[in-house]
């Protein structure tokens, strides 16, 4: 049975950039300066086995029985894919990409799908690494390009070299920092400019203007009410609304 993911990784100590301990080795965090050779990997990372049986359906249609190979890889698992058709070089990038992420030698320790899917999905959560396809409808297609022209032209777009140039502001020897908390300096420099700008529009307008702390974490586990907690507010308001001394926040509003 494969671990659950958040028993096996607690995000709160990410930051430490310590090696993330699995049932196939250790996997590791990828460095700022190691960058360019992740990205190297990035068609594998989003790869999946129906764009794989599309791709040989499509380059292959003048080899005779090409339906019965289809069908047999339809009917297979994805690592079973991977494994039985090393020529067509499926395998050695997924050996390769498990070798640069992991320290020991663990692709071969994988058995099913579920399991290739929750080491893949690590890899790209433990390093920020996120794909938008392209939209396979045109019309829609198209209409994403004028929003990242937009984007590009607001000046919204956020790139690479833009958060190590603005972390490296504050930070020394950025390009040894792992990419994971690349992304979380940059996030905490954020959160203090927008709290600057709020102070200071609040200063000036009449508006009402929430103030967000600088230090709010908007990734840690929010707390949550339990069935006692429930029945308690429960009974609470209750007491209020029988209570005519008291408003609906519960304060004694007519004391003699």
């Amino acid at each position: 049975m494969l671990t659950s993911r958040w028993s096996i990784i607690l995000k709160d100590f990410w930051f430490l950039e310590n090696p993330i301990e699995t049932k196939i080795g250790k996997c590791r965090f990828i460095k700022v300066r190691e960058y360019e050779k992740l990205l190297i990997y990035s068609s594998i990372l989003q790869t999946d086995k129906s764009e794989v049986v599309k791709f040989i359906k499509d380059n292959n249609k003048s080899i005779e029985g090409i339906e019965e190979i289809i069908n047999s890889l339809n009917q297979s698992s994805f690592i079973q894919i991977i494994r039985e058709t090393k020529d067509w070089g499926l395998y050695s990038g997924y050996k390769n990409l498990f070798d640069f992420c992991f320290e020991e030698n663990s692709f071969d320790l994988i058995q099913t799908d579920e399991e290739l899917n929750f080491y893949v999905d690590l890899i790209k959560e433990m390093n920020y690494v996120s794909f938008e396809k392209p939209n396979i409808n045109p019309e829609l297609a198209y209409y994403d390009k004028l929003e990242r022209i937009a984007k590009e032209r607001k000046k919204e777009i956020v790139t690479f070299k833009g958060m190590v140039s603005s972390v490296g502001l504050f930070k020394d020897n950025v390009l040894d920092i792992t990419i994971y908390n690349l992304h979380e300096y940059f996030t905490r420099i954020s959160h203090f400019k927008n709290y600057d700008t709020s102070i200071l529009f609040k200063t000036v307008s009449t508006e009402r203007i929430d103030l967000v702390s600088w230090y709010y974490d908007d990734t840690a586990s929010k707390t949550r009410l339990d069935d006692n907690d429930k029945k308690f507010i429960g009974m609470h308001m209750n007491m209020v609304k029988d209570d005519p001394t008291k408003n609906k926040d519960g304060i004694v509003s007519n004391i003699k």
